[in-house]
């Protein structure tokens, strides 16, 4: 009877921890996505200054939280995009304002795709 009690109790542990994992990752994902969509934003409307540091608070953002989004995917992805990240901003002090909104666009897909690996559909669980 204790063991049944025991897998229980281990089965209600791997979904409370799966379901946060969820949480914090969709969560964190979200707030590096605003950011990004801000910058874009700013840097279409010729708002070059708020879009640089916008983009910077984004790749702060995904440096902050490459613990929780690295937990369930690759990490060679994340540093893709992380890299990609930094070579956006470089575009943008360099005053590729084009070059970067198509760039800052990229990066955008890229974290919706990311994000979208973590929800448990058929698709991602085969």
């Amino acid at each position: 009877m204790y063991r049944l009690f025991g897998a229980v109790g281990v089965l209600i542990l791997i979904i409370v921890i799966g379901t946060a994992s969820f949480v914090e990752s969709t969560k964190a994902s979200e707030e590096i996505l605003d950011k990004l969509e801000s910058a874009y934003s700013l840097a279409d409307s010729g708002k070059i200054k708020a879009a640089s540091i916008a983009m910077k608070e984004a790749a702060n953002r995904m440096n902050e939280h490459s613990e929780i989004l690295c937990l369930t995917h690759s990490h060679q992805v994340f540093d893709e995009i992380s890299l990609e990240t930094e070579k956006a901003i470089g575009l943008l002090e360099h005053g590729e304002r084009e070059q970067f909104i198509a760039s800052c666009r990229s990066i955008v897909f890229r974290i919706r795709d990311f994000k979208e690996l973590e929800f448990p559909t058929l698709k991602n669980i085969l």
